[in-house]
């Protein structure tokens, strides 16, 4: 699993009222997003402003170009945990897009 801090906390531009978004990517997750979801209920609770997009790593390398939480991530994200070795293929993704 990777775990990428996005958005306005990952650029620094976060205030009050900003969410915590978190993409996850893992090898395998279920194709329903409402069990995606399920698999994050308790977190969901404990911190009702994190913002959470789980994605399998197939569809992270199949859509990165056209998600848009998956591009924010790539081009600004923060690596938090990373069990599958993807921080490596961001810096190249990055030097790739810029």
């Amino acid at each position: 699993m990777c775990s990428i801090l996005f958005g306005s906390y990952a650029r620094g531009d976060f205030n009050e009222w900003s969410d915590i978004d978190v993409l996850i990517v893992a090898e395998e997750v279920p194709r329903s997003p409402l069990e995606r979801l399920g698999l994050l209920e308790e977190c969901l609770w404990v911190a009702p402003r994190v913002e959470p997009v789980v994605v399998s790593l197939e569809e992270f390398l199949k859509f990165w170009e056209r998600n848009p939480a998956i591009i924010d991530a790539v081009h600004s994200g923060v690596v938090l945990l990373d069990n599958i070795g993807l921080k490596d293929y961001l810096s190249e993704m990055r030097r790739a897009s810029f």
